[in-house]
């Protein structure tokens, strides 16, 4: 009777479940509380944060240090508690993608899949307590009873004692062998074999059941399709809901502040947040009252070296200018650069603008000097000798003007630093801008900063406050007069006030300003700017005081960063893209000298714009942060605190890896910058399975060939940047498809990216970067729908590796490199790319005969090396006609800058570059290419028609092709600058040139091309005698 009572109970378990379940999720809905945490609760901490801060520079500037204090008390328990809440969100949000991921995958059936799970529970009990706690218990029951027989022995008679004996021996020994030879494990998994089989026909009984009664198998349906169960189970529901209680209590009791119950002068700002997004560009860089002060410091630098100074024996002297910070000794400096960079006489052979700072390190300074000389940062050197032996044979014999910015006194790496500058020319300088006379390494040529003139203070104010304005400013001069004397002629505080005053053009707002106290110090200049910063926009500010003091900060990447954590919002309701939102937040902070640029050098990766944090801003940002974002600086950590959400680490040691880091449990981004010592793989592991509320993770590593499984359990994480030496090949792991919110995955630009069958790539549906040149080793890539950067993309047959891969990839943006074109089998599959759709491109490369690099042995050449590449030759394994229908099936979009053709063997050119057959629609769909490139296109020997169906080409590149001749009509090219010929042997003559060409390259071609380009007189050389650079070889 039992046995049929428990069968029934199995078959009507799901009934059971359904109304159990419908009563714990009424218990422990949290569904209301979710929707007030994230439209109310959200926003109230963010105002009272603002509000808050308002109030700490209102009561700082009034020297209220009690209240400053107790301000920072509040302002630290009301980030905590919308770090919290972001996080909470983040985790429903993790879970409700869990789901719907989970429910694509798996079928209908795979409810009935329970035995796998049991298996592994029962692998688990092996090292559980159950095992632990049976085995100690059989060793107790065994010890006892040798105690119980050794005390029985000594009582009871001989005879007896031998008769017992026999009976406890023979006990003793079973209960040893029950004892050592038991496993737990190993009898769970027999029991567990033998009923599988038969579970598995009563399930079919059980299913057939759940179809006669209308219950499916999976999720317990109702009947209007909503599932009983929610996406998070009863308990996590339950503990998710006193979460929010905490955070609700928690708003309650800082409401009741006395601070934020006081009206804020600061409430005035609301007035003017209607015009802070419809103003897109700001007040272009001048420079004033420096004329004086540049034409002295020019004159200086070429004085003659019989001048006494403590560095006259060296090719060097050396001129600092010294003052405070914000004083206006970097723009100085500058503003000498320049007018050394533009002279016609160029007295320097070379110039170099350097920012030294206080934590500057030797390798970084080397390859500023590097790139400021030969453009080029030499990564291909790993070493600080070698960059010093590059560094010498760049400046042997040459005289140099070296600026030293922001160098610090009594630094021990200053002689280092001036080591390999002993091989210049006499007469070479060295300017150097410092906050003390003594960082002036030992010149006596010494030169204060000097205050501005009051007029040309005030000019510069109201250049950066009303520039390109379109209204009448004569109400506003008489103001910003006033507001302009209250800065003290810091031209610091005046940018950055003037620069909020441009993004706020009401006049009620300059009014209000006019009268602020807190104005009339530099620091409380930065804090009010700082706070007319929406709350975001300060978020983003504060982040930045975790790199270090004037470290590079990549614009396109920091943006990204701030997106993944959750800083970036289109709290606008426009749809906005969050990658624009994110500009337009990076742009409000450099418009106001938050940021601000040091120097541009785009890559295949980025856009190569670079900027630092003024040194004031720098310790604004790190007092607001507080203890949110902490450095470690060469592994000191006693000071740590428990609370830090943002940690970069400077000095790595693999000795001395702090456990306390370990302990910091609400970390949301690691980092590394300038560590000399990469990473080990345990402690890479270590902090993947401790730290699971990281968002951003981007970490030197050494040598790591495979990422742990663990990285699953990052529920939050958004980005994952791994630097690892080269080579380098990286395997993902299954788990890694578990990291749902992923958005971007950086890696060294030579790392191949391999990932086992397992792996699910389209459950990364958030995925958006995979920073890699190299490509991806990953089948299926087309249905990550989000990816913006894909840079490289090989063709292959396999299934998983087509071109139409490339189908819905709309999203993707900038370069894109597609490799191993001949694995096309036709146009249909060409158009089935729709590279025409994807309206962001700009650059794009199509290849024939590549390496696949599966196969590859070598590394494939850089992406980098775009204008010159090795030419080799190429076998084809496609027919010239079917490459013709395949490239013809290729068009690319409008929108394409930049289009590079390799290794193409057909005859006829595509359409839509020649324009043969195109109607009037597809000729306004022409790409607008500046720059268009034929790498070994030995297919034919006459060239495409492009004449003048490009009005906008700049660059024309032909290289290792059988051309007899280029194309007839390039004089209509009326923007052509830069034409380059190389390796083409077939090639004779040159046709008519457009009068635009600035630069032009004859290289490798036949000899007698050569020779009528060198010759007076020759039709050859007519043709190109009026253009200024030539290279002919």
């Amino acid at each position: 009777m039992g046995s049929v009572i428990t069968v029934l109970g199995w078959l009507l378990s799901p009934i059971i479940s359904l109304l159990v379940n419908r009563f714990i999720s009424y218990l422990f809905d949290a569904s209301p509380k979710i929707q007030e945490l994230e439209i109310q609760t959200v926003p109230k901490l963010e105002q009272m944060l603002r509000k808050i801060e308002e109030e700490r520079m209102h009561r700082k500037a009034k020297k209220e240090r009690s209240a400053v204090q107790n301000l920072d008390t509040l302002a630290k328990l009301v980030k905590s508690a919308l770090y919290e809440a972001e996080d909470v969100l983040d985790l429903i949000a993790y879970h409700q993608i869990e789901k719907d991921v989970i429910g694509d995958d798996e079928p209908q059936g795979s409810s009935s899949k329970w035995h796998p799970h049991i298996d592994d529970a029962i692998h688990a009990c092996k090292t559980s307590w159950i095992g632990r706690c049976i085995t100690t218990l059989l060793e107790w029951a065994q010890g006892l009873y040798r105690s119980l027989r050794s005390r029985s022995a000594a009582l009871l008679p001989i005879s007896r004692s031998r008769c017992c004996g026999s009976a406890s021996d023979s006990l003793l020994e079973r209960l040893s062998c029950f004892s050592g030879q038991f496993d737990f494990i190993r009898c769970c998994q027999s029991l567990f074999i033998w009923s599988v089989n038969w579970f598995e026909v009563a399930r079919s009984y059980r299913d057939w059941f759940y179809d006669a009664t209308g219950i499916t198998a999976t999720g317990y349906q109702l009947e209007d399709g909503t599932a009983v169960y929610s996406f998070m189970p009863a308990i996590a529901r339950w503990k998710l809901r006193k979460r929010i209680e905490k955070l609700e209590n928690t708003v309650t009791n800082v409401e009741k502040s006395h601070y934020l119950t006081q009206t804020s002068s600061g409430a005035w700002n609301d007035i003017v947040n209607m015009n802070r997004r419809s103003i897109t560009s700001s007040s272009t860089r001048k420079v004033f009252g420096r004329d004086r002060e540049r034409d002295m410091i020019r004159s200086m630098l070429r004085e003659d070296d019989s001048l006494p100074s403590s560095s006259s024996r060296k090719c060097y002297s050396v001129i600092c200018i010294y003052g405070i910070p914000g004083s206006g000794k970097t723009t100085l400096a500058q503003y000498v650069c320049e007018y050394e960079k533009e002279d016609k006489y160029r007295y320097f052979d070379t110039v170099m603008l350097i920012y030294v700072s206080k934590t500057y390190r030797l390798e970084d300074i080397f390859r500023d000097m590097l790139e400021e000389i030969t453009r080029n940062r030499h990564s291909e050197i790993n070493d600080c000798k070698g960059l010093e032996a590059k560094l010498v044979e760049n400046l042997r014999g040459k005289r140099f003007l070296l600026v030293l910015d922001d160098l610090w006194v009594n630094d021990e790496n200053h002689e280092k630093l001036l080591s390999p500058l002993s091989v210049g020319k006499s007469g070479s300088r060295i300017l150097v801008t410092a906050q003390s006379k003594e960082a002036a390494l030992g010149s006596n040529r010494l030169i204060p900063i000097s205050d501005l003139e009051e007029e040309q203070y005030f000019s510069m104010f109201m250049h950066y406050a009303l520039d390109s304005t379109i209204f009448d400013d004569r109400e506003y001069i008489p103001i910003g007069r006033k507001i302009a004397k209250k800065l003290n002629r810091s031209p610091i505080a005046a940018v950055t006030v003037a620069g909020q005053l441009w993004r706020n053009p009401d006049i009620r707002f300059w009014q209000t300003t006019a009268n602020l106290d807190v104005l009339n110090k530099t620091k409380g200049a930065l804090w009010w700017s700082y706070n007319q910063l929406v709350v975001d926009v300060r978020r983003c500010f504060q982040y930045c005081s975790i790199f270090p003091r004037r470290y590079e900060l990549e614009r396109d990447n920091l943006v990204r960063m701030w997106i993944a954590q959750g800083f970036v919002k289109d709290n606008d309701g426009n749809n906005e893209d969050v990658e624009d939102v994110g500009q337009d937040y990076f742009h409000d902070l450099h418009s106001c000298s938050f940021l601000q640029l040091k120097r541009k050098a785009p890559s295949d990766i980025s856009t190569g714009e670079y900027f630092t944090v003024h040194d004031m801003f720098h310790e604004l940002a790190k007092t607001i942060a507080g203890s949110d974002c902490v450095k470690i600086e060469k592994s000191i950590t006693e000071h740590l605190p428990k609370h830090v959400r943002h940690l970069c680490i400077e000095s790595y040691s693999e000795i001395l890896f702090p456990e306390k880091i370990l302990e910091l449990k609400n970390l949301r981004t690691l980092i590394m910058c300038y560590s000399v010592e990469r990473m080990n793989q345990d402690d890479f592991e270590r902090v993947l399975k401790k730290l699971t509320k990281l968002r951003v993770v981007h970490l030197d590593l050494r040598h790591l060939s495979r990422v742990p499984p663990c990285i699953g359990g990052l529920k939050h994480l958004r980005y994952l940047g791994i630097m690892s030496p080269p080579p380098h090949s990286l395997i993902l792991p299954a788990e890694f498809s578990k990291l749902y919110h992923l958005q971007e995955l950086s890696v060294n630009p030579n790392t191949r990216l391999h990932c086992p069958s397992q792996l699910k790539i389209a459950n990364l549906i958030n995925l958006r970067y995979m920073l890699t040149w190299y490509g991806l080793n990953i089948p299926d890539v087309g249905k990550l729908t989000s990816l913006r950067a894909l840079y490289h993309f090989y063709v292959r047959k396999e299934k998983g590796y087509e071109i139409q891969q490339l189908e819905h990839l709309n999203n993707l943006r900038g370069k894109l490199f597609i490799d191993c074109i001949e694995n096309v089998q036709s146009k249909e599959e060409a158009v089935r790319a729709r590279l025409s759709d994807k309206v962001y491109l700009t650059e794009l490369t199509l290849r024939w005969g590549g390496t696949d690099e599966r196969c590859s042995k070598k590394a494939l050449e850089s992406y980098k090396k775009l204008f010159f590449p090795p030419v080799t030759e190429i076998k084809q394994h496609q027919p010239p006609e079917l490459q013709e229908e395949v490239l013809e099936g290729l068009r690319p979009p409008s929108g394409i800058t930049v289009l590079c053709i390799r290794d193409y063997g057909g005859v006829i050119y595509p359409s839509w570059l020649t324009g043969d057959g195109c109607d009037k629609e597809q000729e306004q769909d022409r790409p607008a290419l500046q720059n268009l490139m034929f790498w070994s296109c030995k297919g034919s020997s006459d060239p495409p028609k492009i004449g003048e169906f490009f009005t906008c080409l700049h660059i024309l590149s032909v290289t290792d092709c059988s051309w007899n001749y280029l194309p007839v009509k390039l004089c209509r090219l009326k923007t052509l600058r830069e034409l380059i010929v190389q390796e083409c042997p077939n090639m004779m003559t040159l046709p008519k040139l457009p009068q635009s060409l600035k630069s032009i390259v004859i290289s490798g071609c036949h000899p007698s091309l050569a020779d009528t380009c060198l010759t007076p007189g020759h039709p050859n050389w007519r043709r190109i005698k009026h253009i200024d650079q030539q290279i002919i070889r």
